[in-house]
């Protein structure tokens, strides 16, 4: 088996209603759009590994009022296939 490698980009883009909470001072954007980035290494016909890369752009956004989602970030992971 010749390994191989696998590159996704997929994007999110929410359009809605803006939100402002004057008391926590925080405020809810009527859209944003978002990156993410998955790169995966068939290594043996048993094991692979993959990274992803989460909010690629650093975006800073909130899917609920006044809880900021998170910024750019990594995940890492091995897959070991048992035959």
């Amino acid at each position: 088996n010749t390994p191989f490698a696998n590159l996704a980009i997929s994007g999110l883009y929410k359009q809605r209603d803006k939100r402002i909470a004057e008391g926590i001072g925080k405020e809810l954007a009527s859209d944003y759009l978002i990156w993410n980035a998955n790169l995966s290494r068939s290594l043996s016909k048993q094991l692979s590994i993959r990274l992803q890369l989460n909010n690629v752009f650093d975006v800073d956004y909130q899917n609920i009022l006044g809880a900021t989602m998170p910024s750019r970030w990594l995940r890492a992971g091995v897959q070991w296939n048992i035959d």
